[in-house]
């Protein structure tokens, strides 16, 4: 949230100018989806020093009128925070201009000022303000449902909480609240999330913290935030929910190293939101040659709303045993998105049985995982810049002894065997899991398939495109 003070002598000049900037917040403005909830607060001088500095205070024309020197003196007494003073005609001459500037100034309103410039203002002085940004977001996408976006997120936090990440989940799927369930993060639906978004509560940190459930008791390095119900003002443009819920991203954003975001069903301005702030974006396809469509059309909306500043991973799910060579959907994927290979994420996530069991078990995709599963995990981490080099080689080496079990779920049931009410899985699973998981030691690779479908079958570019892979291209490529 941003909070914005005016100061001036009296109530009335005081209310005029609070007024005219209702006025601008509530314009119908594009620029708007993308600014955080605004709080508009009156002070008399005298009250300034008795609340704690704004984000951005407006000095009103009365003081100004009286006193240039004013300026200075609430300057010092808020030194961090842009200090604007609001010009009539009889303060608009370059003379004033260049004092205000002396005295401390940081920029000027004028009163005729249109509500776009204002917003375009506040956005730009908002940024000065803010602290330096402790964390990263990443936001996790796929072209359709059921590529494996929810346990991709659920893996990476656990991934990252093994690296001492202080990592938050946040579950976006209005519609089935997948990741919440999958994870037994109670409730799945989640009530105090949607009163901030009505905007019934604050967006403070103790009200976001109330949205937040641990994954695990014993540990205070992975939470989940559960959906709020499905509502029409989440898809709406011109709904407050995408603004309101830039406040909380901002709150998260400095309790938590990572935050990790299920796309879900986010569309509309929620998804731009998402994307406009997201440092991350990880893009989700798989080896099933039914949604090479949807992928490539996806990626190419998504890319027109990213940021400028935001990096984009492409990660191969290759979920199905009976899929594409890799190579031939690298192949083909990089050239109907346009897309360059360094891109890609350095390593496919390998089919893996026992992997598929991980929802509702208390663990990941992670900790269930083979040894080249976690491997890829940590290669996407390290891909996505989240962990130092260094950490990512200390976490995938040696993996005599079972050292890979440290941190994950089944090396808290090997460390808690005396205490098996703690343990999210069923009596006795754990030394079925361990038993599955342990043989399969095999290390990822790029071109790692298990069980390939003849691809000489496979009109793979006509699935994309339409256009039909001639057999010279297509033996090639085999």
């Amino acid at each position: 949230m941003v909070r914005l003070v005016v100061v001036d002598r009296s109530a009335e000049s005081r209310g005029k100018i609070v007024d005219r900037i209702n006025s601008f917040l509530r314009a119908e403005l594009p620029e708007l989806d993308f600014l955080p909830r605004i709080s508009v607060k009156p002070l008399a001088p005298e009250e300034l020093k008795f609340h704690g500095a704004p984000d951005i205070c407006i000095a009103g024309p009365e003081m100004l009128l009286q006193e240039l020197c004013t300026i200075s003196t609430i300057k010092r007494l808020i030194p961090d925070t842009p200090l604007v003073p609001y010009l009539t005609r009889a303060l608009s001459s370059i003379s004033i201009i260049e004092q205000l500037a002396r005295l401390g100034a940081d920029d000027v309103m004028p009163d005729n000022i249109s509500a776009s410039e204002f917003v375009r203002k506040i956005i730009l002085l908002s940024r000065r303000r803010a602290k330096a940004r402790s964390g990263k977001l990443v936001l996790v996408e796929s072209g359709k449902g059921g590529l494996g976006v929810t346990s991709v997120v659920a893996g990476l936090g656990e991934c990252l909480a093994e690296h001492g990440k202080k990592v938050v989940l946040l579950d976006f799927d209005f519609e089935t609240q997948d990741l919440s369930r999958f994870l037994q993060a109670r409730p799945f639906v989640n009530e105090n999330l949607q009163l901030i978004l009505e905007q019934n509560r604050p967006v403070t940190q103790e009200c976001v913290e109330q949205c937040l459930v641990p994954v695990w008791e014993e540990s205070e390095l992975l939470y989940c935030m559960p959906p709020p119900a499905e509502a029409d003002g989440l898809y709406d443009s011109r709904s407050t929910c995408a603004r309101t819920m830039l406040s909380v991203l901002e709150v998260l954003d400095h309790l938590f190293d990572c935050v990790v975001v299920d796309g879900g069903s986010a569309r509309g301005a929620f998804l731009k939101t998402l994307l406009r702030v997201s440092d991350k974006v990880a893009f989700i396809i798989n080896n099933d040659p039914s949604a090479l469509y949807a992928s490539v059309d996806k990626l190419s909306r998504l890319r027109g709303m990213l940021s400028a500043g935001a990096d984009l991973v492409v990660l191969e799910n290759a979920s199905t045993r009976f899929g594409l060579a890799n190579k031939l959907l690298k192949d083909e994927f990089e050239r109907a998105a346009k897309l360059e290979e360094s891109a890609w994420a350095p390593f496919a996530v390998p089919f893996n049985r026992a992997a598929g069991r991980w929802a509702g078990s208390g663990g990941t995709l992670y900790s269930h995982g083979n040894a080249a599963l976690r491997t890829a995990m940590t290669s996407l981490v390290q891909k996505l810049e989240l962990i130092q080099s260094q950490q990512s080689k200390e976490g995938v080496k040696d993996e005599g002894e079972h050292s890979w079990l440290k941190g994950s779920l089944l090396g808290m049931a090997r460390r808690r065997r005396d205490k098996p009410e703690l343990l999210a899985l069923p009596q006795g699973k754990v030394e079925e899991l361990a038993q599955a998981a342990a043989p399969q030691t095999t290390v990822a690779s790029k071109s790692q398939d298990p069980d390939p479908v003849d691809s000489t079958d496979l009109d793979v570019t006509a699935l994309i495109s339409g256009v039909r892979l001639d057999r010279a291209r297509r033996e090639a490529l085999n």
